[in-house]
This record gives structure tokens, C-alpha cells and sequence, in this order.
């Protein structure tokens, strides 16, 4: 059996649904590895929708700096990645998709918290998955994961010989 490397956080929504967010090497359907990071966001409310934001380990190592900015700041901030932007042909009308990730400190009163949010804008439409987080040391514990993961999956396939 193959092991993954992996780490999932929940948040629960008002009406109690969980929300999630996977960080883990990056696998295509066909099992095969590519030498990249993934970030799924997901709902387990019985739906399959969900919203993965593949990032190079250049722009996972990137992400781990955001998440520490935002950690140290005093106050409310947001960063974003750069969004990838994908435009494809769907019965011969151009779609444009674009997928990003924002990391995001909030303060309300004397509360604070953390998010990660994915966000998938389809044609104008968009879809977004807030993943709250309360602890800034589980903020920096995913970042912390970010990083060891940038540097795990720099690696290329060469042709045996070479």
C-alpha cells in the first residue's frame, strides 16, 4: 500500500456542514505524481463539488510566506496567489475559469480568526470554499506543511540512463 503525504483541516459551517481543505502532493487520476502541490477544497454535505488549485512548488513555497504574513499581522489583511486562469471551448462558446487562493485574518470586536478560502470563478460565476481556522499555530502548522511539500515535490521524471 502507497502512502501520500497529506494533511486535511475542517471547518463547520452555521448550519453545521463540515468544509475542508486538502494539502497534499498532486496525483493525477491515473495515479501517476507530477512533481506538484494540491490544495482540494471540498463540502461533505453529500455534494461533489469541490474546487483544487494545483500550485508548482515555487508557488507553494510562495503560499507559505502569504501564511505568515498574514499570521504576524496586527491586524485584519488578506493575500491571494496569482490566479490561474484556464480558458477553454464548451460547445463552441469560450469559457474562462480562474482559481485562486486567499489567505485571510479577520477581527470582529476582540475576536480574530484565519481563513483559507478556495475560489473557482467560472464565466463570471463564482464558487468559493471557507475553511476557517481559530488558532494561528494551525495556521502556521499548514504553512509549515506548504513549505516541507515545496521543497518534496521539486523534482522532475528523467528517462532511466540519463
Amino acid at each position: 500500500m502507497g502512502r501520500k503525504r497529506s494533511v486535511t483541516l475542517y471547518s463547520k459551517t452555521r448550519e453545521q456542514v463540515a468544509i475542508g481543505c486538502e494539502i497534499c502532493e498532486y496525483e493525477k487520476r491515473n495515479g501517476k505524481t507530477e512533481g506538484r502541490v494540491a490544495l482540494r477544497f471540498f463540502i461533505e454535505d453529500g455534494s461533489k463539488e469541490q474546487v483544487r488549485f494545483v500550485a508548482e512548488p515555487r508557488e507553494a513555497y510562495n503560499l507559505f510566506f502569504k501564511i505568515n504574513k498574514v499570521a504576524r499581522s496586527a491586524v485584519a489583511c488578506k493575500e491571494q496567489t496569482l490566479p490561474h486562469k484556464i480558458e477553454r471551448e464548451e460547445g463552441g462558446k469560450k469559457i474562462s475559469i480562474i482559481t485562486s487562493v486567499t489567505i485571510e485574518k479577520w477581527v470582529k470586536d476582540a475576536k480574530s480568526g484565519y481563513a483559507i478560502i478556495g475560489s473557482r470563478t467560472i464565466d463570471g460565476k463564482n464558487n468559493s470554499f471557507n475553511v476557517s481556522i481559530k488558532e494561528v499555530s494551525d495556521l502556521l502548522y499548514y504553512g509549515k506543511f506548504l513549505e516541507f511539500l515545496s521543497c518534496a515535490q521539486a523534482w522532475e521524471s528523467v528517462p532511466e540512463g540519463h
